[in-house]
């Protein structure tokens, strides 16, 4: 629901800046422009849902998410361009959709940004984990410990080893073993 706010107050922003900012001609009325806008909330919703950026971005980088933003958005101005051509809306103002893709970008990224310090806040005080226990005392499990000691804002806490070679109650890398694997 705020990526699609951010959408309807990206395309007010673009609206203001385009019209008002710099003095253009609207040839849409207001009522055009609000159906444009509820179409553009819909078709970015629709888009950013399939192009992933709703699922768990735990182990992603930001790199990795504002190319998806990028992409997301990319898409979209292209199918909200063509829609408009389609519906014989031509008369929409370029340089509106220039600020509205300049904007929604900028609102997005700051907002995931945020949604990523707030959530590092959190893990850091020891909400939002995900509980692990480790199976087997080998390289693999060495692999894996280093990853989550090395990546925190993962927010994944090993909790413990399970091993069969391990003595309960000895510690494996700094971690108890709680026991065995097999009974």
């Amino acid at each position: 629901a705020l990526d699609l706010s951010l959408v309807a107050v990206s395309m007010a922003i673009a609206y203001w800046g385009r019209f008002v900012l710099l003095d253009g001609a609207r040839s849409l009325t207001q009522i055009q422009m609000v159906e444009i806008t509820a179409v553009t909330m819909a078709l970015y919703g629709f888009i950013y849902s399939r192009i992933g950026l709703y699922r768990p971005k735990r182990k992603d980088s930001l790199f990795k998410e504002i190319m998806e933003i990028f992409r997301a958005n990319g898409i979209g101005i292209i199918l909200l361009m063509v829609g408009l051509y389609y519906f014989k809306l031509e008369d929409f103002s370029r340089g509106q959709l220039l600020l509205f893709f300049i904007t929604n970008m900028v609102l997005m990224l700051l907002e995931r940004l945020a949604v990523r310090l707030v959530l590092r806040h959190f893990r850091s005080q020891g909400f939002n984990l995900r509980h692990c226990l480790v199976i087997g005392a080998n390289e693999i499990s060495d692999d894996f410990i280093n990853r989550v000691e090395k990546n925190r804002h993962w927010g994944y806490q090993i909790d413990g080893i399970l091993d069969n070679w391990v003595t309960p109650a000895k510690e494996y890398r700094g971690y108890p073993v709680l026991g065995g694997i097999s009974k």
